[in-house]
């Protein structure tokens, strides 16, 4: 190296020579006393020169696998990354030198054969990162490294081209390993168990394995798998993986003992939901060629979306998704409250009736259990309700209430509390009847109540629940809710945390003891229990952050069940939510207790105030609101509310325990001002958001002693007498619900049009006769909310709110001709559409809609329905699509789902066949209702393997085509469907093992003409429904047509055979 290029390197610190075709380095290089960095991959350089052990900066050396370093390269000490480090016969001596590299994050390192002292090397780089070790020539060592112990921050980890672990390192665990994502092994024994705690590794991403053994579980973050040298199947289970990308298994032998019913090898790859390419290689000595080509299975292109506001919560939010018989500690306390309510008999007398009054401490599970009884009893009886009373009771709602949940609808406002009692106790008595009675506060609601609820000639069983011993012994039948024990407690709290199903306990040994001080502290309390699970799942394993929870609650409930020390439980869950969160949480504050706050209207309430206001890339205002509505629920703040498909949240309830925290601190911070009978709670003079909450009518806003001028919403659950003339000062006002109070016919709105700021207006079910023209210059409103209002057609104005993102109406309301201006609506229902295609033109504009319900009047009109299919196509942002059609039917064949569709109702509306587009790759998609004239077993296969489908209503023409197809829903088809109706089948439908593992209802076409082809030789039905292991409900729609009549009753008797031998004995019923 000349003098002059010396002196123009001196001060180089990065020296990068790739693929410069250089065979050595000069002595020189060590003079480079500055350098960090250097690079000579890619080159003919046999060695490198001794003088580079003198580069003491050097933190990055990357050469080729087949260039040998100087012995001293111990001197190196800066080294953190180290690429590809040689060692043959001649420098041996270098595996003693790694030890004092303890800077090294990166090593790769190239052995021609394996060397015992390699280990001993390794252990001492307790900053290493990434580690790849292989042997070129030599055979891999068992147990080679069985003495090392990774360090804790290992990210990359490959040594199966150098030797075989014995069995899984016991370091080998989640809480030691927290960021390693790539694993590559060879082990030569592997256990099931193994698998769980490789499953467990929260950032393993990529995995390589060559293992002697089988079985794979749930392993729910990995992206590709590799597994070689197989003596057995692996056999992937329901949700193993579910975001497994790639899979590669060679060679799989004993492939016949995988074989399925049909003859298929039955890996379980259905149950990969996010697979996109797969490589199966089966020995021949273990499977014929028909088997190794079963085994090719076609490639299922799916773009695996991760939202980023929802994936932190999928799994804890499945939780909630848990039935009443999965309910942790409950069973034990149900059967004790059934056998008292039954005294041992298995229905209760004819003559007399039974009272049970749950009491106990806020948050124990009272309601829980009181339901958990009432769905085991309530089939059992003629007629049945449950009613929350709450700590404000509104008498008249109540009794209200009770009559609707009774199946009586009571209309008339003008009825008083003395008549609607009057109208309970008619109604019930001469029935056998079930009601649940909810938090009663007093003895004197109670006595109410207790008028209502006739002793009549049926047996009858009431079941209240109340904190107040006092009120529970004058009902009668106290039952002391205890808290859960210990053991129960654990599986709550680690259920929770680690969405562990199968196994509870704590994983991980060093949090066990703070787990348990946290428990100790939580007494049993399944409320506490889960505002701390729910906090300390968003910490992940981080013993530091378990103690500063545990130790910010103070004492807890450890030395007695206290209001105050609860409440601290559920403060500090409150203040560690982000601000943006706290002010939603509060906003709840506006709605009584125990009342189910549908999403919907929560959410664009939040909006209307300025609560979501930053709009995510790809998502719009209301999405955020719902990544804001799921955090809490996640967050155990607030309760779901699932629809009757029990496939989406639409509402929730706040605990009743939660929501006074939520109301004292509204108070304190002016958040929210109540008025409860004319009377302000808070005592502020300044309001802010005034909630209108009273047991009787025609109360005044008391304007007087109260400064309106600030007021941003008002949420009305009563009717204030001079509200609508108060509304004229209120200048700032953004949100306006009264939907939840009488108004008057002629009630004056002529106010609304002054109230330039409102964003979300709610004149639902108020009885006002009509919406005023001057609704038009509210420029910003952005919800307009009319259900239950009945008016007959909107205001040509309407159109003029451009700024509107839902609108909600009555099916029969008309909207205006400019409909298609409203280019930000989002969510348009009910859309009334009857004799004009100028609507379903425009329809077409509002490309920002997401949802959309449409009432069709085509009274043989195809041109209507052509319209509307064709503007419906251009709406590629819907993501729920309900079409209702009268007095015809529609052809829905030129329509194309959009990508993002979660909920697809069709009435009327029929298919040819099954669309190209339905298929697996529609990943949000949980309700189906549609209409197809010919199905094939394979098109219902396709169905099976949407991946979020809860509720499914298929019908067929096949009986008007005469069709007598039969169909078999397969093993793990329909994993996470609850609700089914397959109607219009003209042949059977059989259900194999592992089908429809959740499905709890199912209603089905039968034809009486195909009992004795599929009855076995013991009589029975080979339908398979002993293979739905969690029905509960069934509705059969039988067809006599050309069967005798001793033909139906053996068809009917066969079907109430197996129904009655069903291991869980579902409800059922057999219309025809």
């Amino acid at each position: 190296m000349a003098q002059d290029t010396r002196s123009l390197l001196e001060y180089a610190r990065y020296l990068r020579l790739y693929r410069s075709h250089i065979s050595q380095l000069p002595e020189e290089i060590g003079n480079l006393q500055f350098l960090q960095t250097l690079d000579v991959r890619c080159n003919n350089i046999s060695s490198l020169p001794s003088s580079v052990v003198q580069l003491t900066n050097l933190m990055f050396l990357y050469i080729d696998g087949s260039t040998r370093v100087p012995n001293g390269i111990g001197n190196l000490t800066s080294l953190e990354q180290l690429s590809r480090l040689r060692i043959d016969g001649s420098t041996i001596n270098i595996i003693e030198e790694l030890g004092q590299l303890t800077e090294l994050m990166q090593l790769i390192i190239a052995l021609d054969e394996w060397n015992n002292k390699l280990s001993e090397g390794l252990s001492k780089l307790q900053k290493i990162q990434k580690l790849r070790t292989t042997v070129n020539h030599g055979e891999r060592r068992i147990g080679g490294l069985d003495a090392w112990v990774a360090p804790r921050h290992l990210r990359e980890w490959s040594t199966i081209d150098s030797c075989w672990f014995s069995a899984l390192p016991v370091w080998v665990n989640p809480p030691l390993l927290p960021d390693l994502t790539h694993l590559s092994m060879a082990m030569r024994e592997l256990h099931q168990v193994d698998l769980e705690i490789l499953g467990r590794l929260p950032a393993l991403r990529y995995v390589n394995l060559e293992v002697d053994n089988k079985n794979l579980g749930v392993l729910p973050s990995w992206m590709r798998c590799w597994c070689w040298f197989l003596p057995v199947p692996l056999v992937f289970q329901q949700e193993a993986m579910p975001r497994l990308r790639e899979l590669r298994l060679w060679p799989v032998q004993e492939a016949r003992g995988i074989a399925s019913s049909d003859g298929c090898l039955d890996f379980g790859l259905g149950n990969l939901l996010s697979l996109q390419e797969v490589k199966i290689e089966i020995l021949r000595a273990g499977a014929t060629k028909e088997e190794a080509e079963q085994a090719t299975v076609p490639l299922t292109h799916v773009a695996s979306v991760v939202d980023p506001c929802f994936s932190p919560g999928i799994m804890r939010l499945s939780y909630y998704l848990r039935k009443a018989t999965e309910l942790v500690g409950i069973d034990e306390a149900r059967d004790e409250v059934i056998s008292i309510l039954m005294e041992g008999d298995d229905q209760v007398s004819n003559q007399h009736g039974k009272v049970v009054s749950i009491v106990g401490f806020g948050g124990l599970g009272k309601t829980t259990l009181a339901n958990a009884v009432y769905e085991k009893l309530k089939e059992n009886f003629d007629c049945w309700a449950f009613v929350s009373v709450s700590q404000t009771p509104d008498m008249r709602k109540i009794f209200k209430g009770l009559l609707y949940e009774l199946g009586k609808n009571v209309n008339d406002e003008t009825f008083d509390e003395r008549q609607l009692i009057d109208q309970v106790r008619k109604f019930l008595q001469t029935k056998r009847y079930c009601i649940v009675i909810d938090d009663i506060c007093s003895v004197s609601i109670w006595d109410m109540i207790r008028c209502a609820l006739p002793d009549g000639t049926g047996g009858y069983i009431i079941i209240t629940t109340t904190r107040i011993f006092k009120v529970a012994k004058q009902v009668g039948g106290a039952y002391k809710m205890k808290p859960l024990c210990l053991d129960s407690s654990r599986k709550l709290l680690y259920r929770r945390i680690f969405s562990n199903d199968e196994k509870y306990k704590c994983h991980d040994e060093f949090l066990a003891e703070v787990s348990d001080r946290i428990l100790k502290k939580c007494a049993g309390v399944p409320l506490a229990i889960v505002t701390i699970a729910s906090l300390l799942a968003n910490r992940g394993r981080n013993k530091m952050e378990w103690y500063e929870v545990c130790n910010s609650i103070g004492t807890g409930l450890e030395y007695g069940l206290d209001v105050e020390n609860m409440r601290k439980i559920l403060a500090y869950s409150y203040y560690d939510l982000p601000s943006h969160l706290r002010t939603c949480l509060l906003y709840l504050s506006v709605f009584p207790e125990d009342y189910a706050i549908k999403k919907f209207r929560l959410i664009w309430m939040w909006i209307a105030e300025g609560f979501v206001q930053h709009e995510v890339q790809g998502k719009g205002l209301y999405e955020l609101g719902e990544c804001y509505f799921n955090e809490l629920i996640d967050k155990s703040l607030i309760q779901p509310v699932y629809d009757r498909h029990d496939a989406v949240i639409e509402a929730c309830r706040v605990h009743d325990m939660v929501l006074d925290l939520v109301r004292s601190i509204s108070s304190e911070e002016n958040f929210v001002t109540m008025l409860n009978n004319g009377h302000n709670t808070s005592q502020v003079k300044n309001v802010r958001r005034l909630l209108l909450q009273s047991n009787m009518v025609d109360h005044d806003i008391p304007c007087a002693s109260m400064s309106m001028q600030q007021v941003r919403s008002v949420v009305a659950f009563s009717l204030a007498s001079n509200l609508m003339l108060a509304l004229g000062s209120f200048r700032v006002l953004r949100v306006l619900d009264l939907g939840n109070c009488y108004l008057p016919q002629d009630c004056d709105l002529k106010h609304l049009g002054n109230l330039f700021h409102l964003r979300y207006l709610g004149v639902g079910k108020t009885s006002c006769a009509q919406l005023p023209d001057d609704v038009g210059n509210l420029r910003y409103l952005q919800t307009l909310d009319l259900v239950g209002t009945r008016f007959g057609s909107l205001p040509s104005t309407v159109v003029q709110l451009r700024h509107l993102m839902c609108l909600c109406i009555d099916q029969h309301t008309i909207v205006p001709n400019g409909i298609g201006r409203l280019t930000s609506l989002e969510d348009l229902s009910t859309l009334y559409i009857c004799d004009s295609t100028n609507i379903t033109e425009e329809l077409c504009h509002l490309t920002e809609l997401r949802v959309l319900e449409i009432i069709l009047l085509p009274a043989g009109n195809d041109t209507l329905g052509k319209s509307l299919v064709m503007s419906l196509c251009k709406l590629q942002k819907m993501k729920s699509l309900t079409v209702w059609v009268s007095g015809g039917e529609c052809n829905f064949d030129a329509w194309v789902a959009p990508r993002h569709l979660r909920s697809l109702q069709l009435q009327c509306c029929w298919f040819s066949r099954l669309p190209d587009w339905m298929a697996p790759s529609l990943l949000d998609l949980t309700i189906i209702h549609i209409s197809v004239r010919e199905l094939h077993q394979d098109d219902l296969e396709i169905l099976g393997r949407l991946p979020a489908l809860r509720h499914l209503y298929l019908m067929l023409d096949h009986e008007n085509l005469r069709i007598p197809r039969r169909f078999v829903i397969g093993t793990s088809s329909f994993p996470c469907l609850v609700g089914c109706r397959l109607l219009g089948f003209s042949g059977a439908v059989m259900f194999q093992q592992g089908a429809m593992m959740m499905l709890t209802s199912l209603a089905f076409t039968f034809h009486a003409r195909e009992v004795r082809e599929i009855m076995s030789s013991d009589g029975r039905l080979n339908l398979g429904l002993e293979n739905l292991v969690s029905l509960q409900d069934v509705l059969v729609y039988f067809r006599p047509r050309g069967a005798s009549e001793m033909e139906v009753e053996e068809a009917k008797a066969a079907l109430s055979h197996a129904f009655e031998i069903h291991p869980n004995q579902p409800n059922y019923d057999i219309w025809g």
